[in-house]
């Protein structure tokens, strides 16, 4: 399974190619964003974007059905500080930590709401009193014991906003052989608004804001004026629909778009200062050479740092960049900031600097993500090692139960020959033979760095040809896997 990084840097291939098949020959100065004189008519057409967006906001979410959440492995959302999932009589449930949070974010606001609560008490304990607050507000305390439906009206001031935050506080117990505190287990969650229904306040702002983002970067990217208001103003009342119609699945994310659009403006606002291509430092370059395509793939990379942060902040740790990575990116971002905007620099020593910059924090990035695969667990490997011991002793390669049981799970599970190529090494040290790939890994990573750049060196500088190389391939998340997993893609890929 890819990781957030694994994601991050495809998307960054993507948005570089995105961006170099969309500029456009600047024939015309007219042609880009930043030099488009203002008139009356381009903010009326502004006003009228962003109006039919709201107009389409309110109208939506007039008709937001009633929101139904149940337990399962994809609800982080709106279950926080639960415990694990678990099963019983064929219903999933989570377990409440004794101070645990519910949240519906961007359910509109209304007058007042319905909130309904499957619950499940322990039947062979006395009741448990369950207080819920929501937003801070006191609603009620009553005991919870086996299965009940707790409904209950929640006022209208406690909804102002549009978001919903219930916590559910209770004392805690613990079963035999359990070192876990529970309280009350959470089966699903209903919410209906009722009376007026109005989109949340971050609705208001972001969603014209997304859609005037779109048009004036398509703008910026060589349409005309019409062509691209009329596209941001598709994609805000597209936006705007589905949030209101589906708020649990669209509006909790509209912000993350948001960002995409301001990033990609950042993004080709750097790149045209860095490389000044045209009679303005912000007009885009009349075709894409080598060094211009180098300096978006790496922009297009480290644009990804800002939103990974985000996604950190908002899910968790676990989900953001490492610590190595935020900070080579912050100072890869300031440095490239400061050439930028240096008014006296000579260009040809800016782009000399930037490729170089760029160049070093891949490499710099490949060091910090090669250090950091040694030191993780190798669990692939070892479900590759294990069928090959297996194997080595008689036994079948395929447990047929194990992968029909659970075919994510740690089985083998891959073409035969993978288990062949770590047959030699069944009797050895499995500890040991996860270093060797490891570093063989990395040899052959090396090698094909090498091939890359001689290969590019028939048609390019050498400097740009270095870092070509170093931003491609220091900044794949994917072969770092392979090297901390003791895997042999890599191998298969030379």
């Amino acid at each position: 399974m890819y990781s957030p990084q694994d994601y991050a840097s495809d998307v960054a291939i993507y948005l570089a190619t995105a961006l170099l098949y969309n500029s456009r020959p600047q024939d015309s100065i007219t042609r880009t964003m930043l030099n488009i004189r203002p008139s009356k008519g381009r903010a009326l057409g502004a006003l009228g974007v962003a109006f039919f967006v709201l107009i389409t906001l309110v109208i939506a979410y007039h008709f937001t059905p009633p929101v139904a959440w149940s337990v399962g492995e994809q609800d982080a959302l709106v279950f926080n500080g639960f415990h694990d999932v678990e099963t019983s009589n064929k219903t999933l449930f989570r377990w409440s930590d004794g101070a645990s949070t519910l949240r519906l974010p961007q359910v509109g606001q209304s007058t007042f709401g319905t909130v309904a609560l499957q619950l499940w008490g322990p039947g062979s304990l006395p009741p448990v009193p369950l207080t819920m607050l929501a937003n801070q507000e006191h609603l009620l305390t009553t005991p919870v014991h086996g299965p009940r439906i707790l409904q209950l009206l929640v006022p209208g001031k406690v909804i102002a906003g549009g978001d919903v935050r219930f916590d559910l506080l209770s004392p805690t117990w613990r079963p035999a052989n359990d070192q876990r505190d529970l309280s009350v287990g959470v089966v699903a969650v209903n919410w209906l608004g009722s009376g007026p229904v109005l989109p949340p306040v971050q609705q208001l702002w972001v969603l014209p804001a997304l859609a005037l983002g779109v048009a004036l970067l398509l703008a910026r990217l060589g349409l005309s004026s019409v062509t691209a208001g009329v596209s941001g103003a598709i994609v805000g009342g597209l936006l705007a629909a589905t949030a209101g119609l589906r708020p649990f699945e669209v509006a909790p994310y509209t912000h993350r778009l948001l960002l995409m659009v301001v990033l990609a403006h950042l993004g080709l606002g750097v790149w045209t200062a860095l490389l000044r291509p045209g009679r303005r430092w912000w007009h885009l370059p009349a075709e894409i050479e080598p060094v211009s395509f180098l300096v978006l793939l790496g922009l297009a990379y480290w644009l990804m740092l800002p939103y990974h942060v985000m996604l950190g902040a908002e899910m968790g740790s676990f989900v953001g960049p490492r610590r190595g990575t935020e900070l080579i990116g912050g100072v890869l971002w300031l440095a490239l900031l400061i050439l930028a905007v240096l008014p006296s620099l000579a260009q040809t020593l800016r782009q000399q600097l930037t490729i170089a910059l760029l160049a070093l924090s891949g490499v710099a990035e490949a060091t910090y993500a090669a250090a950091f695969a040694f030191r993780r667990s190798g669990p692939d490997f070892f479900i590759l090692w294990r069928a090959a011991y297996d194997f080595h002793l008689g036994r079948p390669l395929y447990k047929i139960s194990d992968v029909l049981a659970n075919q994510y799970g740690h089985v083998f599970k891959v073409p035969p020959f993978y288990g062949m190529l770590f047959l030699p090494f069944a009797t050895a040290n499995d500890i040991v033979v996860l270093a060797f790939h490891r570093g063989l890994n990395v040899i052959l990573y090396l090698t094909t760095a090498a091939l890359l750049v001689r290969l590019l060196r028939l048609r390019l500088q050498w400097p740009v040809a270095l870092g070509i190389v170093g931003v491609v391939m220091g900044l794949m998340q994917p072969p770092f896997d392979t090297i901390a997993y003791g895997q042999i893609d890599i191998a298969l890929l030379l």
